[in-house]
């Protein structure tokens, strides 16, 4: 197989979406599967598949939210 050998010594997960500003009376199952698999599957794979390097350098994760993370807005349910 394919082998990748690098260093990494910072991780930023930064991706992230929403649904949009249609509320969530207007979201489907799908949206929101598609929305938790980017905001927070992907978080969590890509700390998984990097930690090892990121302890073997010492390196630091950055996880930046957005400001749904503070309040939430009309019809977004949050």
């Amino acid at each position: 197989g394919l082998v990748q050998v690098f260093e990494c010594d910072l991780l930023v997960n930064c991706a992230g979406g929403a649904i949009g500003l249609d509320g969530v009376d207007a979201a489907s199952a799908e949206d929101w599967t598609n929305m938790f698999n980017s905001n927070v599957l992907g978080t969590l794979r890509m700390t998984q598949l990097l930690l090892p390097r990121l302890i073997a350098s010492q390196g630091c994760i950055i996880n930046i939210t957005s400001t749904a993370a503070l309040a939430g807005y009309e019809g977004g349910g949050g």
